[in-house]
């Protein structure tokens, strides 16, 4: 029998002719492709044949069974009502293929209370290009599931669009992940916004690799009302451009967790984080004021 030099397997994954093969997938879980270029909804989802949207791949999976959904480079679908996506089948995986504008995108228009919602435990987003061509959106992106995932997301707001609270989490995401994510605005000449993530009451989250920069009138990432607890807050990057002047972080004052590398920029002031609540700041946590100035540590000094 033919033996591999690859028993360890491949770090990095394997492409055939672009083709990224699944070697993690379970042998009864199934795999589903989505491509509104070449596909159909009355298609079986192959790679071959494709459906045409991931709003109706998602009716294909089963729950628990691992199943994986791929997105095709080029794909663009349109999200136009509340819940117009809703991603209801635990354990479902969505990679997104492509890069740059090629990259599969969800558009979000048509109505401000446009959304897709994650309302299934382990659910998993890898790499999508989030757009807007609506002005004052409200919660596009509603998590209300525990052990959810955005991995490796962005988001755009166009040309006098900007998004109010982008990322809504509500405290039934326990454990949400959310790792790598970029925030790209337009020129800001929409309805004002008020935050990028918005996380209530939400038990051991963890957001890292992260850079958000815009105009925010509550602040780049809000914990809003009731205290998110051990969160784990790594490598991010926000800058408040607001001028009254905002925080880049709103914590509740019994926010507990761990911080490390984080950077904050904001007009003016030292208010880089509206609280640094009983969050355990690492020194490798600065607040900015001034361009091409040395940071302040946020946080109490220990003596």
């Amino acid at each position: 029998m033919p033996m591999s030099n690859y028993d360890k397997g491949f770090i990095d994954g394997v492409s055939i002719k672009n083709i990224p093969i699944v070697i993690t997938q379970s042998y009864l879980s199934n795999v589903y492709w989505v491509d509104s270029v070449t596909g159909s909804n009355s298609n079986r989802g192959t790679l071959k044949y494709p459906v045409a949207s991931l709003a109706y791949a998602i009716g294909l999976c089963t729950a628990n069974n691992g199943d994986i959904i791929f997105v095709a480079e080029g794909h663009s679908e349109d999200v136009v009502a509340a819940a117009g996506i809703n991603l209801n089948i635990s354990g479902v995986t969505i990679i997104f293929l492509g890069n740059g504008a090629k990259r599969g995108t969800i558009n979000f228009s048509t109505l401000v209370t446009a959304s897709m919602t994650l309302t299934a435990a382990n659910t998993t987003i890898v790499g999508a290009r989030f757009t807007a061509s609506i002005d004052a959106l409200t919660g596009p992106i509603a998590i209300s599931a525990a052990d959810c995932q955005l991995i490796n997301c962005s988001w755009y707001d166009g040309t006098t669009i900007d998004t109010s609270d982008c990322v809504v989490a509500t405290t039934a995401a326990s454990r949400l992940l959310i790792d790598g994510w970029n925030y790209y605005p337009g020129n800001e000449a929409g309805t004002q916004k008020n935050s990028q993530f918005k996380l209530t009451a939400i038990s051991a989250p963890v957001l890292r690799n992260i850079n958000i920069r815009g105009n925010f009138l509550v602040g780049n990432i809000n914990n809003a009302t009731t205290a998110c607890t051990d969160m784990s807050l790594q490598n991010i990057v926000l800058k408040n451009s607001n001028a009254t002047p905002k925080p880049g972080m709103v914590l509740q004052a019994a926010c507990t967790g761990m911080a490390k590398n984080i950077d904050v920029r904001i007009v003016s002031g030292t208010s880089f984080v509206s609280s640094v609540a009983a969050v355990n700041w690492d020194n490798s946590c600065l607040g900015y004021h001034t361009d091409g100035a040395c940071g302040t540590l946020i946080g109490t000094a220990y003596t």
